[in-house]
Order: structure tokens, then C-alpha cells, then sequence
């Protein structure tokens, strides 16, 4: 409670806090991705699966001994913890749903640049796409970023009826802007604003969920269910979009 209201009293400085907790957590991702690079000779050389599973993991373990510092042992906090009920079918036809629209939108559009992109056999798509990236970005973002802000939970945007409240607002936009990266490997600007948009609109998703929960495991299931239906789509109609 103290804590609250402490928050409550400077919501700014936490939000800006939360940010840059999620970058710290970033940067370990990239180190460890290029320690792993540098042992193959190269980013070139480096297999794409392996250096992702090491960005992820660094990304992963950064989060997690910043929460344990910052929760003092209330892994709770920041959503390690069985949920409390929620819809799975919201969860699903939300997430789903929106990224069979990101899909179709990319789709429609006239073929643009998707810079460099290793195109992963079915297993590791499944165990790394699917699974582990959904994984340890939801750490970062539900479980770091919005744990941290958990305290602004009150403040918000009310549409209607429902609050978008600040973490998962923030906790949105930070999953958006993560996807900014892909301006580095030569992604046409036009794909980059689409992803960020709908990665943002899939973060809301999960992070309302995770709210409402008190758990992660919501969170990831949102995530986790977008990356398949991109990925089923892509399988069915040939196209990377």
C-alpha cells in the first residue's frame, strides 16, 4: 500500500523507470546474441535459431534478476503465479484475430523489402517462434515492465467501460517499439510500422489479460497464439507477410 502511494505520487518517473528496465533487458539480449555470434566468426555465420535462443535467454535472464532484486521476493508481483479465471476464448479469438487481420493487411499490400529473414524449419519454428520467444518476451514486457508498474494499475484510458490501464499501456508500446530492431536487418519501413502497430495491439491484448489475471501464463497465450496463426497462414497460402 505504501508502496502505491508512493507511485501515485510520481507515475512519470515510474513509467520512465519501467523503460528503461525493459532496455536494460534488451541490451543483455543483444550481448549475449552477439557472444554467441562472435563464436561462429560472424553474425553471418552464426545459426539463425541459435542466435536467437541466446538473445532470448539473455533477454530472459536480465528480467528475471531484476525482478528478483526489485520484488523482494514476491515473484507474484510481476505474474508468477497460477491466474486467476479468465476467458481462454477471448484470449484466443482476440490475439488470433488480430493477427489473421496483420496477416491479411500484409498480404494485400504490394510485396515490400522484409530485409533479412532466416526462414526456419517447422520444428524449430514451433519450439522457438511459438514457444520460447513467446516465452521470454512476455517475461520482459508483462513480467518486468508491467510488474513494475502494476502500482499505476488505477490510471488509465477509459474506453467506455473498460480502462486501459498505464502498465498495459506501457507494457503494450514497449512490445511495439521492440520490433523497431527490424529496421536493422533491412526491413522496408512501410513492414516495420505495420508489425510495431499490430504488435502493440497484440501486446494490449496480452497485457489486459495479464491484468486481469494477476498471471503471465494469459499473457503468453495471446502471444503465443498470434505468432501460430501468422505462421499456419504463412504455411497455407505460401505467403511471408
Amino acid at each position: 500500500m505504501v508502496e502505491e502511494k508512493e507511485a501515485s505520487r510520481l507515475p512519470a518517473l515510474r513509467v520512465l523507470l519501467a523503460i528503461l528496465l525493459g532496455i536494460l533487458a534488451t541490451l543483455g539480449a543483444g550481448i549475449a546474441a552477439s557472444l554467441i555470434a562472435q563464436l561462429f566468426g560472424g553474425p553471418e555465420q552464426a545459426p539463425a535459431w541459435l542466435t536467437g535462443v541466446a538473445n532470448h535467454t539473455g533477454m530472459v535472464l536480465v528480467s528475471l534478476v531484476l525482478i528478483a532484486i526489485l520484488s523482494h521476493g514476491r515473484w507474484d508481483l510481476y505474474g508468477f503465479r497460477r491466474p486467476h479465471a479468465f476467458s481462454l476464448t477471448g484470449v484466443l479469438i482476440w490475439s488470433g484475430g488480430i493477427s489473421a487481420l496483420a496477416f491479411l493487411i500484409g498480404a494485400l499490400l504490394p510485396e515490400q523489402d522484409m530485409g533479412f529473414m532466416e526462414e526456419y524449419p517447422v520444428w524449430q519454428e514451433i519450439l522457438f517462434i511459438w514457444i520460447y520467444a513467446s516465452l521470454a518476451e512476455e517475461v520482459v514486457t508483462r513480467g518486468l515492465v508491467q510488474g513494475f508498474l502494476d502500482p499505476l494499475r488505477g490510471r488509465g484510458i477509459r474506453l467506455g467501460g473498460l480502462l486501459l490501464s498505464t502498465p498495459v499501456l506501457v507494457g503494450a508500446l514497449f512490445f511495439g517499439a521492440m520490433h523497431l530492431s527490424l529496421f536493422t536487418v533491412g526491413f522496408h519501413p512501410a513492414v516495420v510500422i505495420r508489425i510495431v502497430i499490430f504488435a502493440t495491439l497484440i501486446g494490449l491484448v496480452a497485457g489486459y489479460y495479464r491484468e486481469r489475471s494477476r498471471s503471465l501464463w494469459p499473457a503468453f497465450l495471446a502471444h503465443a497464439s498470434a505468432n501460430v496463426v501468422g505462421s499456419v497462414l504463412g504455411w497455407i497460402t505460401g505467403v511471408a507477410a
